[in-house]
């Protein structure tokens, strides 16, 4: 048996997921646009260093830097900071994380980052007497 299926029929069986559309829409939620349109009007990249405290997991940025200038650029923190804190949710045991965000060749925000996590672990041993 053979089934022929039309055009019109097939673009309704194969809807294409929007995982670029999600992430396009996620980034207009934390309010990265102005941060994109300044890396690519300005050629440049932006660099942040966070820690947390172990005990209340809480992301304390220690600064957002302008690469080229070295100018402070603190109208960026909190996007800058939404978007790597996601990324290091995602890391187990992270304590530290640094991030160097540019624009690619085709256009694309990339983010480089670096990371340092730290393990806390307990033991014991019993001795037979």
């Amino acid at each position: 048996m053979k089934i022929i299926v039309t055009e019109e029929q097939k673009k309704k069986l194969f809807v294409p997921r929007r995982i670029d559309e999600r992430e396009k829409e996620y980034l207009k939620l934390i309010g990265m646009e102005p941060v994109i349109q300044y890396l690519k009007d300005n050629d440049t990249s932006i660099t942040i260093q966070m820690t947390t405290d172990r005990d209340d997991w809480n992301w304390y940025s220690h600064g957002v830097f302008d690469d080229n200038s070295g100018e402070v650029l603190d109208e960026f923190e909190k996007p800058i900071k939404d978007l790597v804190t996601s990324i290091a949710e995602n890391i187990e045991n992270i304590t530290e994380i640094g991030a160097v965000l540019s624009i690619t060749d085709k256009n694309d925000l990339y983010v480089s980052y670096d990371y340092i996590i730290s393990l806390q672990n307990s033991g014991d041993k019993t001795y037979q007497l």
